[in-house]
């Protein structure tokens, strides 16, 4: 998968659906609400996460409750980061910023009414687009 390009923080509008599970998503991860957060995920969607080495080693999750784990864990790994919900490749998608540094891009691929797979990006060399200044 190619990373994500640069978006736009904030709230996407249109794209229907997958709008409407990328917002639920992004409020149940901000919560940190497992059960929430796996209720959005499909019972086989699979987590992959692309990282550095700096970071916990992180192999591809599968199963709703599993993922729903992994994010919150994920999240462990940027304190004082939040979800939110931004324009990814043109599509809703969920960034993880600390201050004005993105330090997580998050693309998912939405199914009939939950997410099948989600992507995460926190390797910073993948990120540089998304952190440069005009």
């Amino acid at each position: 998968m190619m990373p994500p390009g640069p978006g736009q923080g904030g709230r996407c509008s249109g794209h229907g659906v997958q709008q409407v599970i990328v917002d639920e998503l992004c409020a149940a991860w901000a919560e940190g609400d497992a059960g929430r957060l796996a209720r959005v995920l499909d019972a086989r969607c699979v987590l992959t996460v692309d990282s550095d080495s700096a970071l916990s080693a992180w192999t591809p999750t599968s199963g709703a409750s599993e993922v729903a784990a992994a994010l919150i864990s994920l999240s462990a790994e940027f304190p004082r980061c939040e979800p939110a919900v931004a324009q990814v490749n043109g599509m809703p998608g969920i960034i993880l910023r600390r201050d004005d540094h993105v330090v997580g891009v998050v693309v998912v691929a939405v199914g009939f009414r939950h997410v099948r797979d989600v992507w995460a990006i926190v390797n910073p060399e993948k990120l540089r687009d998304w952190n440069r200044r005009g």
